[in-house]
């Protein structure tokens, strides 16, 4: 036996009786372990022993004592007299005299005789043998019928090649139900229409392609007995196509593939993705028209970024913002290539101080070169060996905004989510293409591009141009000393700052959607500027007073006037065409090697 300490026998005299009655042996034998005490090692155990028989032989004594004696009866008269609630006692007394009769009636029940008299007879199994039997052939019945439906099933043709009579023939309620409601309708006149006829079946016939005419006008001979549900998807978005241009920008921003490889159906979390999408857009397009609707008390106000009426308004609307939208990326790309920035992920290129300062704080002791007197940019090569990480597109996205913020410039809150959601999209290629969603492990962003771009793309010849051009300019690449870098970049700075003035006349010059609305809005601006109109007053105080502030893009002073608003206006109107002109007559590579 291992020595008891006193912390030991501390700790039994915690457990709770039932515990104890668990454990310590029957009253039949709890004399044998009253003398293990001579076992005990030490003075402490011993007393501590000595204790545990002690307490062990009164709680025996008190056992003794009284589990023989009868418990007393509850007096009740004594306790209504010591409580108040006499209401609480008389509830007491009805539910314990209850449960005692309760009791004594079940003690007082022969259970053993009750027990043979049921398990004496066979009646209980052979009602249970013949209660499964009659299941069995319920149960065979059920799969009769089922392989019966089944088989008719199976040979049956489809519903949608089973002509009206053979469907009405085969199905008796169906046919009471058509005859019922057909010739025994009220709303017949059953002395000049006959629906028997062949003139009401004609007419009938006439009225159903009108309103299959009117409903698609695609000027078919089919009758629209389908539901929208049951068509293929190319009869869908032959219908809709608004959501045929939603789906396909998704899945071209989503895969990065082509427009011929657009699915029959997409995955459905993809359409639940587009869904989300959308509600963010309108999310916030509706904050912004409820704050503007409320401000001015108008009756009426629409949507950012939508036509004032859908329906008629749409198609030609959308067209022209995605067509804005293209012509402003391929005025972006062609801008880049012309300094070789484009496509250009072996260096990172300069333009301004505050760039140089970054990069030089966040790679240091890098190397400076240049690819020509021609090129308005450096390229900054940092130090060591850069893992081959693509651009993250929202990292990319939360940079350019927070310059746009630190200049003091923000776009509409339609138009920033709408970007938003884009690199977000572009940004769930990831996890399908290894971590990446441009490029390949190993490829470079001009040979990615190339790959996907389609071998049948009328640009394509200009940008396997500028890519091979763009790899021998590097190759030639010229490096630059540091005291050869910032007289060299005030030089190029100063000409990205006329570069954008030219950008900026650029864009709204070529472009047809900002030079359309130009031109619709020019009489409105000339009867604003003509002198002696209230209004030019009023542009005039505005204008002194600082309400309205009109800075010159090349001086980047600010005008004094209206009249020399009016002045740089009028001089714009006359040399964009001719800074056009300039622009289209200037010749590339590709131009000189096709003549």
């Amino acid at each position: 036996m291992m020595p008891c300490s006193s912390r030991s026998m501390s700790t039994l005299r915690r457990v709770s009786p039932r515990a104890v009655r668990a454990c310590v042996p029957r009253r039949d034998v709890e004399k044998k372990w009253h003398n293990l005490g001579e076992f005990t090692m030490t003075e402490a155990d011993n007393a501590a022993f000595r204790d545990t028989r002690a307490r062990d032989t009164t709680a025996l004594n008190t056992i003794d004592k009284y589990g023989t004696i009868e418990p007393e009866p509850i007096d009740w008269k004594r306790w209504e007299k010591e409580i108040t609630h006499k209401e609480l006692v008389s509830a007491l007394r009805a539910f314990y005299t209850q449960n005692m009769q309760m009791l004594d009636d079940f003690a007082q029940e022969d259970h053993k005789k009750a027990v043979k008299d049921v398990c004496g007879t066979w009646e209980i199994f052979d009602e249970a043998v013949v209660s499964c039997e009659d299941s069995v052939k319920t149960s065979e019945q059920i799969v009769k019928n089922g392989a019966r439906a089944l088989y008719i099933s199976f040979n049956n043709p489809p519903i949608s090649h089973a002509t009206t009579s053979e469907w009405l023939d085969a199905d008796q309620y169906w046919q009471a139900f058509v005859e019922k409601h057909m010739y025994h309708a009220n709303y017949l006149n059953a002395l000049a229409e006959d629906p028997e006829s062949a003139e009401y079946i004609k007419g009938i016939e006439e009225t159903t392609m009108k309103q299959w005419h009117t409903w698609d006008d695609r000027g078919v001979t089919n009758h629209n007995n389908k539901y929208l549900y049951q068509r293929p998807s190319f009869e869908y978005y032959d219908l809709y196509r608004g959501p045929l241009v939603e789906h396909m920008i998704f899945y071209l921003t989503k895969t990065g593939g082509d427009a011929r490889t657009f699915p029959e159906l997409m995955p459905h979390q993809w359409f639940a993705e587009i869904y989300n999408n959308r509600f963010e857009m309108y999310s916030v397009l509706q904050r912004r028209r409820r704050a503007t609707q409320e401000a001015a008390l108008s009756r009426e106000a629409h949507l950012d970024m939508a036509p004032a009426h859908m329906d008629s308004e749409g198609e030609q609307y959308y067209e022209r913002l995605l067509s804005r939208e293209s012509s402003m990326v391929e005025l972006s790309a062609a801008r880049l290539m012309g300094n070789f920035i484009f496509l250009n992920d072996a260096a990172i290129p300069l333009q301004t101080q505050s760039a140089l300062l970054r990069v030089a704080q966040e790679y240091p002791n890098g190397k400076f070169y240049s690819l020509g007197d021609d090129v308005n940019a450096l390229f900054y090569v940092p130090a060591g060996e850069i893992a081959d990480d693509e651009v993250c597109p929202a990292d990319a996205f939360n940079a350019y905004m927070n310059y746009m913020k630190l200049t003091g410039r923000r776009f509409n809150p339609g138009y920033n989510q709408a970007l938003n959601i884009f690199y977000r999209t572009l940004e769930s290629r990831k996890p399908g293409l290894e971590g990446r969603w441009f490029q390949v492990k190993g490829e470079s962003q001009a040979d990615a591009f190339l790959r996907r771009l389609k071998a049948d793309d009328p640009h394509r010849p200009v940008y396997e141009e500028y890519v091979a051009e763009l790899k021998e300019r590097w190759a030639n690449r010229k490096e630059l000393s540091e005291a050869e870098v910032m007289p060299k970049l005030l030089e190029v700075e100063g000409k990205y700052r006329k570069e954008c003035i030219d950008f900026d006349t650029l864009v709204m010059s070529m472009n047809e959607e900002v030079s359309s609305e130009v031109k619709e809005k020019a009489p409105e601006y000339e009867a604003l500027m003509a002198d002696g109109s209230s209004v030019a007053m009023d542009l005039t105080h505005m204008m002194a007073d600082g309400s309205i502030v009109a800075i010159d893009a090349e001086t980047r002073q600010g005008l004094a006037n209206q009249q020399q608003l009016f002045s740089r206006m009028t001089d714009f109107e006359a040399g964009k065409d001719k800074f056009t002109e300039n622009v289209n007559n200037t010749k590339t590579g590709l131009d000189s090697k096709r003549h």
